[in-house]
């Protein structure tokens, strides 16, 4: 890529993106960086390392592969492990409307096993970046050039070496079937980044689902309880979830009801139609556009109470 990302300058023959997620909206990437956050405790990245390490690579635990990363990965703070991230989150935007008036060949490489950012995904993004191709990497997670690394390079010099292109029809019926599957990618898009589940708690429960009250369930399968504690955690583990609220529970017996009050609870708020729930074996957070009457009241508290000029304190606290 260039020093302008996205933006190719005639010196360069073309760029290969490796795992880049550019198709989701911002509010996704940052509920994408607030799980990874919750993930840091005592400023230790260690929690973070192992949940993160096993997923971007295929390598055995204890592998010497394995360890190399781990050694890696400790090199870095939080702190500029974050930065980065914030910092791509603030360009992203920017970097795929670049991408999309592009003029040079672009491949984009992903893994056939990467379960960070899944190769449909990357498919998805040769829908609007002109002259790319999407290769998918056999046998290998997030990271290709690690667990394939003379694959990668394979295809990679395959790429520049072959024509560089999608291949396009001249057939005019293909071109405006072509053109009608685009447009519908794009309408998805944008339905899909203004999916909004609010919750009011303050005067009275209340769930609306892009505007639409939810009325009935919530007193079944602690729907309300479950959903109050995740839009106030937004990420949380499963063994923590059935520690506080089934503290008195056989922790396997826990776990297996959690799975079925979950399933109630998606139901609920329609999550397979909006994916306001994301699941591991491990892990629940909420993602998506998520609005809470009672946690944007704390964050109004907070910023209040850290202004320092008194005046602006007073009235921050006089509107709160």
């Amino acid at each position: 890529m260039c020093s302008s990302i996205g933006c190719i300058s005639s010196m360069v023959l073309g760029c290969s993106l490796h795992s880049v997620p550019l198709f989701f909206p911002k509010s996704t990437a940052n509920k994408f960086i607030d799980h990874r956050k919750s993930l840091v405790q005592n400023s230790s990245i260690n929690h973070l390392a192992d949940h993160l390490i096993p997923n971007i690579t295929l390598y055995p635990v204890g592998s010497p592969e394995m360890k190399k990363l781990y050694q890696g990965f400790h090199q870095v703070t939080p702190e500029t492990y974050f930065e980065i991230w914030e910092a791509f989150v603030a360009i992203h935007d920017d970097i795929f409307e670049e991408l999309k008036q592009n003029t040079r060949p672009v491949v984009i490489i992903s893994g056939d096993l990467d379960p960070i950012y899944p190769t449909y995904l990357s498919g998805l993004q040769t829908a609007y970046i002109p002259n790319s191709q999407c290769m998918t990497i056999l046998n290998s997670s997030n990271m290709t050039f690690y667990d394939q690394l003379e694959e990668t390079y394979k295809q990679i010099h395959h790429f520049f070496q072959n024509g560089n292109t999608s291949p396009k029809s001249g057939d005019s019926f293909l071109q405006v079937l072509h053109s009608e599957l685009f447009e519908r990618l794009d309408e998805q898009n944008q339905t899909s980044s203004i999916n909004t589940l609010r919750v009011n708690l303050i005067n009275q429960f209340q769930v609306f689902v892009n505007g639409k009250q939810i009325v009935e369930g919530w007193n079944q399968r602690y729907a309300k309880q479950i959903l109050i504690y995740l839009v106030m955690n937004q990420s949380i583990t499963r063994e923590q979830l059935c520690d506080d609220l089934w503290g008195e529970v056989a922790v396997g017996k826990a776990r297996h009801n959690l799975r079925m009050y979950l399933t109630h609870l998606r139901k609920l708020i329609k999550d397979m139609n909006y994916g306001f729930l994301t699941l591991d074996k491990e892990h629940i957070f909420l993602s998506r556009t998520i609005k809470c009457d009672l946690t944007a009241f704390i964050e109004q508290l907070d910023e209040a109470w850290a202004e320092q000029d008194f005046i602006h304190k007073q009235t921050l606290f006089t509107f709160v």
